[in-house]
């Protein structure tokens, strides 16, 4: 059965009908004795999210175990502020040079958390812009002859990575600007949608146009994707469950269409991602926001986050070296959202390929079987 530290856990993140503060206190005791709660949040990007969480439900943070949580939220709110200062700096320059831009990404839902609550609890590492493609050079230099350092030559951008190759200013924050949302999405139909509805928020004295609630609830979706089994950490299903928990308005009928044009498209195949998935991830998001999603996005159910979280639990508690954790936690995550085992890369010899192989089935086996076990325990019950 999956364990009450689990239970406890995504309780409390939920965003939506928080417990009560001896309830949560209550639950954090439970989760807080678990030794690898913190690495695990951590890897789920979820730190700052539980720890504002718990501030808002009144729970007192007074043990060793509070001490190593609001260390590492300070952390991640201390990196935050870095991103948010490197957002102001490159904007201003964009500004100057008379450069349209949109935030997208974390800087986007940084800049809207008055709209959506809990958006900025999202663990963010670089500054990510949407440009017109006509104007992405022109960007690119303005920043470059202000300072910025360019990784890489603008004018290799491989075209599956939607973006120009980095930029990196003093503050050590990474800069990409972006032509596309999504390699699958023209840079012209990109901008089109950013640009549709927009809402104008001022934002440390400047004035942002952040899209709208419907896009940004498809774009946090279509990043999953584009991310593979990393996209189904914690911190990719709080881009959308911060858009479900605030009320506004979706056009559901519009995400409906996209979902049965087949736009999103998987990272590793290129084919389009079953609709199924899709409902399931906004499912999920649901889940973690307190809200219901409409009836047709729940006939197939929510990924089971729980049951990832307990696996994940018992893999960083066990004695096993770095990559047969990773390989471990992967191979589950793959399993779940409907993904081959890891793809052994072409360029290996076909022998490095088959141990790859035979390690990444192993590791799927062991989950699938661990899996079955649940499912005979709660059977037996």
């Amino acid at each position: 059965m999956i364990s009450d530290a689990v239970a406890h856990l995504l309780e409390l993140l939920r965003i939506r009908g928080a417990p009560s503060t001896t309830d949560a206190s209550a639950m954090w005791h439970a989760v807080s004795a678990c030794p690898e709660y913190d690495t695990l949040l951590q890897r789920e990007g979820a730190t700052l999210w539980l720890y504002r969480r718990l501030h808002d439900c009144g729970v007192t943070l007074d043990s060793a175990a509070g001490a190593t949580l609001r260390q590492s939220a300070h952390q991640q709110l201390m990196f935050g502020l870095r991103v948010d200062d490197e957002t102001l700096a490159v904007t201003r320059i964009l500004r100057g040079a008379t450069i349209p831009f949109s935030p997208i990404k974390g800087p986007a839902r940084r800049i809207a958390a008055g709209l959506y609550p809990y958006a900025d609890a999202r663990s963010t590492s670089d500054v990510d812009l949407l440009v017109p493609e006509a104007r992405a050079i022109d960007a690119y230099d303005a920043l470059v002859q202000h300072g910025y350092q360019p990784v890489g030559n603008p004018r290799q951008s491989r075209p599956e990575h939607f973006h120009l190759p980095a930029l990196m200013g003093q503050r050590g924050v990474a800069v990409e600007l972006h032509t596309s949302t999504a390699p699958w999405l023209s840079p012209t139909e990109a901008w089109r949608r950013q640009s549709n509805a927009p809402d104008t928020i001022r934002w440390e004295g400047q004035d942002f146009e952040i899209s709208n609630a419907t896009e940004l609830l498809w774009h946090g979706m279509a990043h999953a994707f584009i991310d593979g089994a990393d996209g189904f950490r914690t911190r990719t299903f709080l881009d959308g469950a911060v858009v479900m928990a605030s009320g506004r308005s979706i056009d559901w009928t519009c995400i409906t269409q996209r979902i049965t044009a087949g736009e999103i498209r998987g990272a590793e195949s290129g084919a389009a991602v079953p609709p199924r998935l899709l409902r399931r991830w906004i499912a999920t998001a649901g889940m973690l926001a307190g809200v219901a999603a409409p009836a047709e996005f729940a006939l197939d159910g929510e990924y089971p986050i729980a049951r990832l979280f307990h696996w994940k639990s018992l893999v960083l508690r066990a004695n096993v070296g770095r990559a047969a954790r990773e390989r471990l936690i992967e191979e589950a995550v793959r399993s779940e959202v409907g993904m081959l085992l890891t793809p052994s890369h072409p360029g290996d010899p076909a022998w490095v390929r088959l141990r790859r192989r035979v390690a990444t089935a192993s590791a799927r086996g062991l989950y699938v079987g661990w899996r079955a076990t649940l499912g005979s325990a709660r059977g037996a019950q």
